[in-house]
């Protein structure tokens, strides 16, 4: 069975290359940028991971994981921030600068769909 996996965020270029990317590497993905969308998906579908885009203001990022964890309280997040910040991870939730890249990005998914494969560090 396929993981999927859902990208909240404004920009739907940066959506859409997001989701070829893991398309390709074989994830099942759902791309979003509505917030009440968002909330709707996540209560009609089983989703491994949720997607934070760096697009949305940190008080969307908050509202969105507070309403996932509500529906799915083991659910994982990935929260991408456009500064040099380096990947972090505190728990269920990891951030990522989107300065890493692609690769780095691909393998924090990874990582945390299969948490016992480390993410290479940049």
């Amino acid at each position: 069975m396929l993981s999927s996996v859902l990208i909240f965020g404004h920009d739907t270029t940066l959506l859409g290359t997001r989701a070829l990317i893991l398309g390709r590497d074989g994830f099942q993905v759902l791309t979003t940028t509505d917030a009440a969308e968002t909330n709707h998906i996540l209560a009609r579908q089983s989703v491994d991971l949720l997607i934070l885009c760096h697009t949305l203001s940190e008080q969307e990022r908050r509202t969105a994981l507070a309403l996932a964890r509500a529906a799915h309280p083991p659910l994982r997040a990935l929260a991408l921030v456009a500064n040099a910040t380096r990947y972090t991870a505190e728990g269920p939730e990891v951030t990522l600068s989107t300065l890493d890249g692609p690769r780095t990005f691909l393998a924090a998914v990874h990582e945390l769909i299969e948490p016992h494969q480390p993410v290479p560090r940049a």
